[in-house]
């Protein structure tokens, strides 16, 4: 599938794991039991990657209300698809790397 090498086996083997086609940063925090900072983290690097975009807000729960939560769809629709109908699955899991570790690009300059 061309899209494994456009997102790479990680971050589509989370966004599979979340299965959702929208989502809020809750529910990256419950689906991966992580806090706020990590779950941002999560969303971002899917942002970053092309997979998802921001798509709006949800009102916020309960009766005191608060601030709205950041509200996430995915854009590919390949994706989408396969994880709607659940083509691929990850049995052993993929390695997960830690949260702070930074995805930096080599310098092609460089001879």
């Amino acid at each position: 599938m061309l899209f494994r090498s456009v997102y790479g086996e990680r971050l589509l083997a989370q966004i599979f794991r979340l299965n959702r086609a929208t989502f809020t940063n809750k529910d990256v925090q419950l689906t991966f039991r992580v806090g706020a900072q990590s779950a941002r983290t999560r969303i971002q690097s899917w942002e970053n990657a092309g997979i998802i975009k921001f798509s709006g807000t949800r009102a916020a729960e309960g009766a005191l209300g608060g601030k709205p939560a950041n509200e996430y769809t995915i854009i590919d629709t390949r994706v989408e698809r396969v994880m709607r109908r659940q083509l691929v699955a990850y049995a052993e899991g993929v390695a997960e790397e830690p949260e702070f570790a930074l995805e930096i690009e080599p310098d092609v300059s460089m001879k």
